[in-house]
């Protein structure tokens, strides 16, 4: 609901975070799953229109012609007023089946910083560089967990694919 929610009304920024830019994704932010139920994803051609019974919506794309993909960020419209989604810029790193086989799409905040750092919210377990770096809220699920983005593949021995084509990386 909160991904259909978010399709509707969200402006897209076809925005692709490409390695020689200077866009740089916070190095850590908090865990975001955002579902839907379709497995096909629409948007509303007009936000007056979700007050109508019978919208009109349009395709949005499937396979790597989707809008909404892994790798792209989603600029929430100067209307939203959902508190999570409100000026908001989210990062989509992963589209696939959850373990009900429901089809979901996964994205972070990455414009919400904490006043908190990463060291200081691990109790002392987190130190070196990845200590001092601000933690970001990234939505309102996954309040639990963390996860590390990053724009450094080539230098972590794990198996953490590109998110996309955006040269972002998750895990490390």
């Amino acid at each position: 609901l909160l991904l259909h929610t978010l399709i509707l009304r969200l402006t897209l920024c076809l925005f692709q975070c490409q390695q020689s830019t200077s866009f740089t994704i916070p190095t850590t932010t908090i865990q975001s799953s955002i579902r839907t139920s379709r497995t096909t994803l629409f948007s509303s051609e007009n936000s007056s229109q979700e007050q109508n019974s019978n919208p009109k919506f349009r395709f949005l794309g499937k396979g790597k012609n989707a809008i909404v993909r892994p790798g792209v960020v989603l600029v929430a419209p100067i209307d939203e007023y959902q508190h999570y989604l409100m000026k908001s810029a989210i990062f989509i790193y992963a589209v696939g089946m959850n373990e009900f086989d429901e089809m979901v799409t996964r994205g972070v905040i990455i414009d919400h910083p904490t006043a908190f750092t990463m060291g200081e919210m691990s109790s002392g377990s987190i130190v070196g560089t990845l200590a001092h770096n601000l933690l970001f809220r990234g939505g309102e699920s996954g309040n639990d967990s963390a996860m590390l983005l990053h724009s450094r593949g080539d230098i972590f021995p794990s198996p953490s694919a590109m998110i996309g084509t955006s040269g972002i990386y998750e895990g490390g």
